[in-house]
């Protein structure tokens, strides 16, 4: 968006670094820069995490407060992060998608609520359709 290694990016990062800074979201800069990012993006809110596995899990929550459901559909060979509930792998057990944890150490139950599909097939397509028409309480 600004280049590669804009000066005055370089600057700004050197004057912070020989004044301090703080490990994750809890700079006071913080709010400043999310609602300079708000104002360049349009966005209404802005917020920062330390990895991209705390923004999943945020994202994660997200939906399922807005939706209602617990059930999460992810696509296989994408990459979620590293905590157990997305460390999980799908197959077809019936003809129907069915998820298991994917490393030892999890357990079964954290894969209940993922569903894994093929990214880009006609197949997850009319799968994620055929549920959000009639959602049942076990996809809840």
């Amino acid at each position: 968006m600004l280049g590669h290694r804009p000066d005055f990016v370089e600057a700004a990062i050197e004057k912070q670094l020989h004044e301090g800074f703080e490990i994750g979201p809890q700079t006071i800069l913080a709010g400043e820069v999310a609602a300079a990012l708000c104002e360049m993006t349009g966005n209404e809110r802005a917020t920062f995490c330390n990895t991209g596995s705390e923004a999943v899990i945020a994202a994660l929550r997200v939906a399922r407060t807005v939706t209602g459901r617990n059930k999460i559909v992810f696509f296989a060979g994408d990459y979620h992060g590293m905590f157990d509930e997305v460390l999980v792998k799908g197959f077809k057990k019936n003809g129907q998608p069915f998820s298991v944890p994917s490393a030892p150490g999890i357990p079964r139950e954290k894969a209940a609520n993922v569903v894994v599909l093929e990214y880009g097939t006609d197949d997850s397509l009319a799968w994620i359709c055929k549920k959000r028409e009639r959602p049942r309480s076990s996809d809840r």
